[in-house]
């Protein structure tokens, strides 16, 4: 059965507000739901080194903890586990490089990168998106991702600032011509 992305949004925000969930209790609720699909879930120093690898690792595996505790989210993680997909390790070296920048504050707080986390958690998962098909699910994925929205970003702040550096030196060509010119009018 698919993911519902639309109920699990509703969901979560109808679950108690969140606080940050220990460390600990994070990595035993996914490695529990790892285990109801059959998987071994990864060692606790592949935890680690996830920490040192991805900055935010640990911050963002308690918000996936929370989403797999409150919604409909952890049964269909489930069902997709359950088909074979990618082992424990590779769903979360997919999830925590699909979702590169964000923080759980983000993800709690703005509804587009929240439907971006779970899009890419059910991507890592290798679950389906109810209503849609694969190509339509990569391309609204791909439209939520924060990384891109942050490499457009810095082009059009790069294209401003060269259009700011043009403007400055025009007007400074402008002055001097009109310096140049004010001393054959005298």
């Amino acid at each position: 059965m698919p993911f519902d992305v639309d109920a699990i949004k509703r969901e979560l925000q109808s679950a108690p507000p969140s606080a940050d969930l220990p460390p600990a209790t994070s990595v035993a609720i996914v490695s529990d739901t790892f285990r109801l699909a059959g998987l071994v879930p990864p060692a606790p120093r592949s935890w680690e080194a996830w920490r040192r690898r991805w900055p935010r690792a640990e911050e963002l595996l308690g918000e996936i903890a929370r989403t797999l505790a409150v919604s409909s989210m952890r049964v269909e993680t489930i069902r997709a586990l359950e088909t074979g997909r990618p082992g424990a390790k590779g769903v979360l070296v997919g999830f925590f490089e699909s979702i590169g920048p964000l923080t759980a504050e983000m993800v709690r707080e703005n509804p587009f990168r929240q439907e971006e986390f779970v899009r890419s958690w059910i991507a890592a998962c290798g679950g389906e998106v109810a209503g849609e098909t694969a190509a339509r699910s990569a391309e609204r994925l791909r439209q939520l991702d924060y990384r891109r929205a942050l490499g457009e970003y810095d082009k059009a702040e790069a294209a401003r600032k060269a259009e700011a550096a043009r403007r400055a030196q025009l007007l400074r060509e402008a002055r001097e011509r009109a310096e140049y010119a004010k001393g054959w009018r005298e």
